[in-house]
């Protein structure tokens, strides 16, 4: 299984960044804070599961 495979979502978390890089003047704080909340905790998860192999 490659690293892509192994992570969820890694399209919105490409797409998240490149809105963070390049269209960071228009970015609302709502959304990064949202994104935080909902995504992060599982990206952590998956993150520390990968570095434990």
């Amino acid at each position: 299984m490659s690293l892509l495979e192994s992570i969820s979502e890694p399209e919105n978390i490409i797409g998240f960044r490149n809105v963070l890089v390049h269209g960071y003047d228009m970015i609302e704080n709502a959304t990064v804070r949202f994104a935080i909340k909902s995504s992060l905790p599982i990206q952590l998860e998956e993150v520390q599961s990968l570095l434990s192999t």
